[in-house]
């Protein structure tokens, strides 16, 4: 224990017994055993107090911001320094926190953390700027008005005080602050921790604000955090500017006049509720190289709003050449302009994912892919309806050279008129494999321009209101194995009204193939 900093040492030496540090039976092995016993059952015991989680991901989690995150307290012979960045996996199976040192490095910021409101600190700006990097600022349960913003450029955690449900008694409240400002900020440099807190910005004018910003080269890590934003519009709850990080666990962002998180640097989401925001859910933008966003076990809902016969703002959007969102166990539900839509060059890949009653016009559908753009669908379910029975409704939409890619999945669309499952138009491509599209109110599937092309491999179209497969204009590829049967008006129609069509379709499957009409093919 000789390099271990004074102040630790102390208060490990003082909890293991005299004999045992110095009999010549006990080994390096058993004294750190022992030291890493007294550090996990102290912080334990501290954050259950405060009835808090961990703040951090536990001993045996996987840790995919470790290399980000984690560098603290360097403590020498324990063995504890924190891996170096480059040579960190970034496969969650194989990247976790070193146990001792993530135990050791909790101990020191408990041992060093410092108390809000205090005799010596009356506010978290005076305890969030004295306290050491690397330890911990314990604000009380209430509510904390700051008059500008909280900006910090150093490792530091902020932790504050939960009810017996997990939901936050700490509240940091930013009341007019000045325009583009927010109420937390992580800066250059700052790793910067929250848990158990609420932050609220409220103002009475039309600035724009956020709650909560990542600048540049900045880390933010939020666990059960609640973020509302009560602005000017478009103000965000969380906005993480381009070389920025972002890492929310069980957090909740609602209630914001912008979207709920804009990401223009990187960030991941993990068991976060995104809702009742005025705009997008979740906001992957491009500025520099483009944002990135991994969204799992996500519930996003009810954002967006009407504005006459439009319905702006959705679950998630991704806009911009560079930018990708990797969506995982989400469910995107009653947005008010379409679950997840992805424009202007960015990637989409969504797996296992319920998007369903999203309220989007005749311009989007549940899922969006526009002008350049990729996405992947694995494994989903896909249900629209529309906004109050709107006809003429699309579940999936696809166009303007984007590419769609459906593996395992469903599609139903319950418009209340002429609603298709999937369409295709202005030099789009669609490839469907082992996917059922059925109980539609118009078309299946509807090809309408003569650039566009699909392929269905393997999949079902049945007992949709019109056709199956429509084919306007476009090039069609059907395998034998896809089976299209039961729809009310024809299975297959090739109609020809918007261009030449062009068509390969394997007989060898008949009589699956019932009521197919041609005008041209």
């Amino acid at each position: 224990l000789l390099d271990v900093p004074e102040s630790l040492r102390s208060t490990i030496m003082a909890h293991l017994p005299a004999k045992d540090l110095v009999a010549a039976e006990r080994t390096h092995r058993e004294l750190l055993d022992d030291t890493r016993r007294y550090a996990m059952d102290t912080v334990r015991q501290k954050y259950a107090e405060r009835r808090l989680p961990l703040a951090d991901l536990a001993q045996d989690e996987p840790v995919t911001w470790w290399s980000d995150w984690a560098d603290g307290v360097t403590l020498g012979p324990l063995g504890i320094q924190p891996p170096s960045p480059t040579r960190t996996s970034r496969d969650p199976k194989k990247l976790r926190a070193p146990p001792n040192g993530f135990w050791m490095r909790e101990l020191w910021a408990w041992e060093n953390a410092v108390q809000v409101p205090s005799e010596e600190y009356a506010t978290v700006q005076d305890a969030a700027g004295a306290a050491p990097p690397g330890a911990h600022v314990l604000v009380a349960a209430g509510m904390h008005v700051v008059p500008q913003t909280l900006v910090i450029n150093k490792r530091l955690q902020l932790l504050g005080e939960a009810s017996a449900d997990g939901s936050p008694l700490t509240t940091i409240k930013g009341q007019n602050l000045q325009q583009n400002h927010s109420v937390v900020r992580a800066a250059h440099g700052g790793r910067v921790g929250l848990c158990g807190i609420a932050v609220w910005c409220y103002a009475s004018d039309s600035l724009r604000r956020s709650s909560v910003s990542v600048d540049a080269g900045g880390h933010l890590y939020a666990r059960q955090v609640g973020v509302k934003c009560v602005s000017g519009r478009y103000s965000a709850g969380v906005q993480v500017h381009e070389g920025g990080h972002l890492l929310m666990h069980t957090c909740s962002v609602r209630c914001c006049t912008g979207s709920g998180v804009i990401i223009f640097g990187s960030g991941t989401l993990q068991g976060t509720t995104l809702c009742d925001n005025w705009f997008n859910g979740v906001e992957i933008q491009k500025r520099g190289s483009g944002g990135r966003g991994s969204l799992t076990d996500c519930h996003i809902h009810s954002n967006g709003y009407s504005n006459n016969e439009d319905d702006l703002g959705s679950g998630v959007t991704v806009f911009g050449e560079g930018c990708e969102a990797n969506l995982r166990r989400c469910a995107v539900h009653s947005n008010k302009g379409g679950g997840v839509l992805v424009h202007s060059g960015a990637k989409g890949a969504l797996q296992n994912c319920q998007i369903t009653m999203n309220h989007a016009g005749f311009e989007f559908g549940d899922v969006d892919v526009d002008t350049s753009s990729e996405v992947v669908l694995d494994e989903c379910e896909c249900r629209g309806n529309g906004e109050h029975g709107r006809e003429q409704y699309r579940v999936l939409a696809v166009q303007d050279q984007s590419k769609l890619t459906l593996r395992n999945c469903t599609v139903r669309c319950q418009a209340g008129a002429f609603g298709t499952g999937i369409e295709v138009q202005r030099g789009a491509s669609l490839d469907v494999s082992h996917s059922k599209i059925h109980g539609c109110t118009g078309s299946g599937m509807l090809l309408r321009d003569e650039d566009t092309k699909a392929t269905i491999h393997h999949s079902i179209l049945e007992d949709n209101d019109l056709h199956g497969l429509e084919v306007q204009a476009g090039s069609i590829t059907v395998d034998a194995q896809t089976h299209v049967a039961n729809n009310k008006v024809h299975n297959i129609y090739i109609s020809g009204t918007n261009g030449e069509c062009q068509t390969n379709i394997d007989f060898e499957g008949a009589p699956i193939f019932r009521d197919f009409v041609s005008t041209k093919s």
